[in-house]
């Protein structure tokens, strides 16, 4: 049957890990980090469904038995991310789930803490020659979902193709799962009160002039040579991540000439660097604003890459990212103050409210990618999110090239293609190789039985 499932028991007893406590310590910490906070209520709701979706294609068409066994080994070695959703004295936390994890026997998108995926926050799923996993970003970002992919990948494919290499960058079954990868810096991070800033300005609606009725989804796949968009990006002094958004900041300033309002993107970071948890497998996302101001317009490319990547490094210096650091940690604190969950998912859906009329979109970099014993025998991938911003781009280095996902909240095409022409006037050629609904999964979460938000 098309959307049948298959259970794999996954249950946590002590003699599978080697150090022996893992069952104990998700009972004892039960992963009250006040991201959770952060992230259960500032970004999941009805209208933003907080979750990542990557789907892998290979060689062949998948075999069932292998691919099963690959995600029982995987998911033994994350065990942190076997988990439900608990509640105790007014806070909501993970705790251990020792049901199945849900294998479909398609790609779709079940919806999580339902009976649907066993009250659990991720699942996997195969069909043909394709692979997917679906996961919640309350679990982690899109650097531990591509460490459990690496994990997957290296099982499946090392028995499917007869490789049996064992690489230093696969977490795998056997190794103890150390205190590292449980650290949460906002836990120990002591809260410091903050000079009030201003609010930003409103960005550019980037929505104006598309069609009242479109408002479904899409994401555009884009393919760009690595070798020559990387050695843009030296010439013009800038990052890959930091370069789309000034291109991006470019063409809306193309599109709006007269218009007043910021044009403003956020980067997202991968903040364990800077918190010194850099195995740690919590959501360590972090965000920067970059704004190219109106004096900036008739600089050189050159020169606004420049700034741009001035403005990363300044706050990704370590005092710069402790203060940002601060800011997350005083932000959870103020949600978990408030009493009642439908006034705290009124209270942050007006601030998120807020930040998505700040900006134009969000670019997120995952860095290069490289999956021992799989790298040959895939063909593609696609990496599928949801932001409350109207447009937000993926990206991603792997076998040569980069991924390009630029996911939107409409159909039309405009900015995909102007993309496309901006890379290609410098000479890097790209090739659109497919437009897509986005569908990913959602979670059903209790407060929104309680409150539309």
């Amino acid at each position: 049957m098309e959307n049948s499932k298959t259970l794999i028991f996954l249950g946590l007893s002590n003699e599978q890990f080697t150090d022996g406590i893992i069952s104990s310590k998700l009972e004892s910490m039960k992963l009250k980090s006040c991201l959770l906070y952060r992230d259960f209520f500032l970004h999941s709701n009805e209208s933003n469904r907080n979750s990542m979706k990557i789907e892998v294609q290979l060689a062949d068409a998948i075999d069932g038995v292998l691919f099963k066994d690959a995600v029982r080994k995987t998911m033994k070695r994350y065990p942190y991310y076997c988990v439900t959703l608990g509640y105790e004295e007014g806070e909501y936390f993970f705790a251990e789930n020792d049901r199945p994890v849900v294998i479909l026997n398609s790609l779709a998108s079940p919806t999580f803490n339902t009976e649907e995926t066993n009250m659990h926050f991720i699942s996997f799923g195969y069909k043909d020659d394709w692979i997917v996993i679906n996961m919640f970003h309350i679990l982690t970002d899109g650097t531990g979902l591509y460490s459990v992919l690496r994990t997957l990948l290296y099982y499946y494919c090392g028995e499917r193709y007869g490789v049996s290499e064992e690489p230093k960058n696969v977490r795998l079954l056997g190794q103890p799962v150390s205190e590292v990868e449980w650290y949460d810096p906002y836990q120990i991070l002591k809260p410091v009160p903050l000079n009030p800033k201003p609010m930003p300005g409103p960005a550019v609606n980037i929505r104006k002039g598309i069609p009242e009725e479109d408002r479904t989804s899409a994401l555009f796949h884009l393919l760009v040579p690595e070798k020559e968009f990387m050695d843009f990006c030296v010439r013009h002094d800038s990052t890959p991540a930091t370069m789309i958004c000034l291109l991006l900041c470019r063409i809306i300033h193309r599109m709006f000439p007269d218009a007043q309002e910021a044009i403003r993107f956020l980067l997202c970071t991968n903040d364990r660097k800077f918190l010194n948890a850099e195995q740690s497998c919590f959501n360590m996302v972090g965000t920067i604003p970059l704004e190219l101001k109106p004096e900036m317009y008739d600089w050189s490319l050159t020169r606004q890459a420049t700034v741009f990547r001035g403005m990363v490094f300044a706050e990704t210096f370590e005092k710069n990212a402790l203060v940002r650091a601060n800011e997350t940690k005083m932000l959870c604190e103020t949600i978990k103050a408030i009493e009642g969950e439908p006034q705290r998912a009124a209270f942050v859906q007006q601030a998120i409210g807020g930040i998505v009329h700040s900006i134009c979109g969000m670019v997120s970099y995952v860095g290069k990618s490289a999956f021992p014993n799989a790298d040959p025998y895939i063909r593609d991938v696609r990496s599928f999110a949801e932001s409350a911003a109207g447009l937000g781009v993926q990206l991603a280095a792997f076998n040569g090239s980069f991924m390009l996902e630029m996911i939107q909240q409409f159909q039309d095409d405009r900015y995909i293609q102007a993309l496309r022409k901006e890379l290609e006037k410098y000479g890097i050629p790209t090739k659109l190789c497919g437009t897509f609904d986005v569908s990913i999964s959602k979670a059903d979460l209790p407060w929104l039985q309680d409150c539309r938000c």
